[in-house]
């Protein structure tokens, strides 16, 4: 009894590592899925003490099934971040190739005694299953996550639960079959089926995958060319504080030569309403210019100082539309994050386009230590840009920073 129990132990720890390794994971990993672990020989010898007692049988089965599926959820929430509906759809996988890995090797073994009149040593089952998870790790198991993460909306999970019980049933069909009197036919219909569902299962996967992405990509292709279109009203708001500021300064200093006596101190509060807001940058591209003073005022409005030393020769090879909505997208994550520091005297952003080392080097940093999600918009769009350009981004929490760093090939 001791070897069916560490048998079934290997098929479940293994299926459950398998697609576990791929994801993200909690900061103590290593102790919670030892404890997993732990907790799945307790199972085996559960359900192996309980074939023991009563036989195997049909209802057994399918209960022994739905307890591991369900245990596999709770383990996989314990061990990952993921939502329920994440883990449920993970354990169901975990099943179907725990239970896969097991019947393949039972196909094999009785192929060849009974057929191919061969002896397979008891060693050759950790090996072919090593193979055959390690197969799944690195095809499977890799590239159906996004970011980490299963992504599982009620279609994909209620599709993902029918498609296991039909693999169930299918098991069912296969539980009787052993010996010399095995139906060859039932038994290559039901293991086809199997593997049906596993395909099917997979393809699904991909199919919600490509779906989701496509949105993402409508949504990132909207806000992508609002953003574009917006620069040319940015450019004419620019245009015309810039006038109304450079007109008041000559009605203040008209007002200072005809009427000396006036109020002194009400005038240089004009002066200084009017400076506040002539915030033109210079900085030799005109594109560059408009987001600047754009993004400054905006800083202002908010509190943060922006200080930038911009080449905008740097970047004259973005077309308009790319080089406003970069800059515009660098500056709203910048500033989003200067909002979260709680001291205003550090409320900064040091913004550099420099020409180095034959690259273009753009780089904004916020005196904190909360990262950006990677999920936001702004920094999708920065790395649509930034890719479409060949070049490289990197964001990054160090020294008390929080920079975005961009690469361009000079």
């Amino acid at each position: 009894m001791m070897v069916m129990v560490l048998s079934a132990w290997v098929y479940m720890a293994g299926a459950q590592l398998c697609f576990w390794l791929p994801l993200k994971r909690r900061p103590d990993f290593a102790r919670r899925a030892a404890l997993c672990f732990a907790a799945d020989l307790a199972l085996a010898a559960l359900v192996m003490a309980g074939v023991n007692r009563c036989g195997l049988s049909v209802p057994g089965f399918v209960a022994a099934s739905a307890g591991f599926m369900v245990w596999s959820a709770v383990a996989t929430r314990l061990c990952t971040p993921m939502n329920t509906s994440g883990s449920v759809y993970c354990a169901v996988w975990v099943l179907l190739v725990a239970e896969t890995a097991h019947e393949l090797w039972l196909i094999l073994v009785w192929a060849a005694q009974h057929r191919l009149h061969w002896t397979f040593l008891p060693g050759w089952q950790p090996v072919t299953l090593v193979l055959y998870y390690l197969l799944l790790r690195y095809t499977a198991a890799r590239t159906m996550p996004q970011e980490g993460i299963y992504r599982i909306g009620p279609r994909q999970l209620v599709s993902g639960l029918l498609l296991s019980a039909i693999f169930v049933v299918q098991s069912v069909m296969l539980l009787f079959q052993r010996g010399e009197d095995v139906n060859a036919a039932l038994v290559v219909s039901a293991v086809l089926t199997q593997l049906y569902c596993l395909t099917l299962l997979y393809m699904q996967t991909e199919l919600f995958k490509k779906s989701a992405m496509k949105k993402e990509m409508d949504m990132l292709n909207l806000l992508y060319e609002r953003q574009r279109r917006q620069y040319l009203v940015a450019r004419k708001n620019v245009q015309l504080i810039n006038k109304r500021c450079h007109d008041l300064k000559v009605q203040i200093a008209d007002l200072r030569r005809l009427a000396p006596s006036a109020a002194e101190a009400q005038l240089r509060e004009a002066e200084a309403a009017a400076a506040a807001y002539d915030t033109a940058a210079d900085t030799g591209n005109e594109v560059l210019d408009v987001v600047l003073t754009e993004k400054t005022l905006l800083c202002q409005a908010d509190g943060i100082r922006l200080h930038s030393v911009a080449d905008g020769a740097c970047v004259r090879f973005l077309e308009a539309g790319d080089l406003y909505t970069l800059f515009s997208n660098v500056l709203d994550v910048c500033i989003q994050q200067a909002k979260t520091v709680p001291e205003p005297e550090r409320r900064m952003i040091d913004l550099a386009v420099v020409h180095r080392q034959g690259f273009a080097v753009i780089s904004a940093a916020v005196p904190t230590q909360i990262a950006a999600p990677k999920e936001d918009y702004p920094l999708k769009v920065i790395h649509r840009i930034v890719e479409n350009h060949n070049g490289v981004l990197t964001c990054e929490c160090a020294g008390g920073f929080y920079t975005v760093k961009i690469l361009f090939p000079g």
